[in-house]
Formats: structure tokens, C-alpha cells, sequence
């Protein structure tokens, strides 16, 4: 059962998807839930592209105690296709997505039904809700980017075991409007790819 959760400043997302960043390519201007390319029905920018982004994070001081409250480091957004999502627990930003079923590179859902197998692909993170087979932006490298998308902040979903260390996806148990059907875990051995790094223990 899916009982803990971790905070988006001890989340370290592996980027396991092709390709790099594109250099050449900018930021988007209204920022990466522009209307104009995130949640379209027509792609804006080709399949599987990439940018890279610094966030300076914020830190707090309190006398000898210094606390980051939004990690600083570069994050990557990957552009891509929502092909199915849960009926019950529409997307909605902080659902991780794993590939469809249909094993189409860059096709994405948040659904336990019809996601390539619990642990197994590549993950990203949804920056908001979206319209079924539409395209847009999501978080999959990097620390939170919550610099660039301020509704990433907050606590992720966990796995009773969720410890520090290397983490993996998996069915969340009970599934949540707030966090969608999937949830971080412990990798199980070599079977389940290693999709980022827990620096905090689940709480």
C-alpha cells in the first residue's frame, strides 16, 4: 500500500528516456504550460524533445540550520503524447506516467491498465491535467523543477518501503485524484528500472 511520501527537494528524477536537451531550442516564453503547446491536440515541438533548465532553489536559514525547501540543480522537460489516462484518477500535476502498452516511444499514461508494467520503462512527471492524445511538457530528469512549475512543489506519493537510496515505480495500491495510480519504490533487484534517487527516507 502506497503510505508514505517524499518531498519534491529529495527527489532526483534519472532521465531514462533518448536523446539530450537541444541546446537550440528555447524555453518556451509563456513557460512550459503555454497554451499554445502544452495540452494541444497538434505537437508544437517533435516528439521526444528535450530542454534543460537551471533552478536556483530556495534556501532557509534558521540561526545554524540551513533547510532547502526547493532544490537547486538542472532539470529536464521532455516533450510528449497522453494516449490514455485513469477515468477515476484523471492526470493531474505530480501523476507519474510510464509508457502506454502500445509501446510507442514518447505515448505516455497515468493508468495501471494500460502502462507498459509496473517498474519497467522510463517515468516522467505530469506538470498539470490534460485531454486524452493531446501533447505537452513533463519533468524527467533532474531535481523539481519547481522554479519553472510551481505546482510541482509539495509531496510525492511513496511505497510503504521507500527509503533513501535508488527508487523505481509502481502501482500505488489505492489509487488518488492527487497522485494517480502510480507511486515511488524500491527497486526489486535487477527487474525494475532505477528511475531517480530517493535522498530522504519516506515519511
Amino acid at each position: 500500500m502506497a503510505d508514505k511520501t517524499i518531498d519534491a527537494a529529495k527527489i532526483i528524477l534519472i532521465d531514462r528516456w533518448p536523446g539530450t536537451a537541444a541546446p537550440a531550442i528555447k524555453i518556451p516564453e509563456d513557460g512550459f504550460l503555454g497554451t499554445s503547446h502544452h495540452n494541444v491536440t497538434v505537437a508544437a515541438y517533435p516528439l521526444g524533445t528535450k530542454l534543460q533548465v537551471y533552478c536556483p532553489g530556495v534556501a532557509q536559514h534558521t540561526g545554524t540550520t540551513t533547510t532547502i525547501t526547493d532544490a537547486p540543480g538542472f532539470a529536464t522537460f521532455i516533450y510528449m503524447k497522453q494516449t490514455a489516462q485513469d477515468a477515476s484518477n484523471t492526470l493531474a500535476v505530480k501523476h507519474i506516467v510510464a509508457l502506454d502498452n502500445n509501446a510507442v516511444p514518447y505515448e505516455v499514461t497515468n493508468e495501471a491498465a494500460t502502462d507498459i508494467g509496473a517498474g519497467f520503462g522510463p517515468i516522467a512527471m505530469a506538470l498539470s491535467a490534460m485531454t486524452t492524445a493531446s501533447y505537452g511538457w513533463y519533468w524527467c530528469g533532474g531535481v523539481c523543477p519547481v522554479d519553472y512549475v510551481e505546482g510541482l512543489d509539495g509531496t510525492y506519493k511513496g511505497c510503504t518501503g521507500l527509503v533513501i537510496g535508488p527508487m523505481s515505480w509502481a502501482d500505488a495500491g489505492t489509487a488518488h485524484v492527487t497522485y494517480g495510480e502510480f507511486a515511488f519504490d524500491v527497486p526489486a533487484a535487477d527487474t525494475q528500472m532505477h528511475i531517480g534517487y530517493a535522498l530522504a527516507n519516506g515519511a
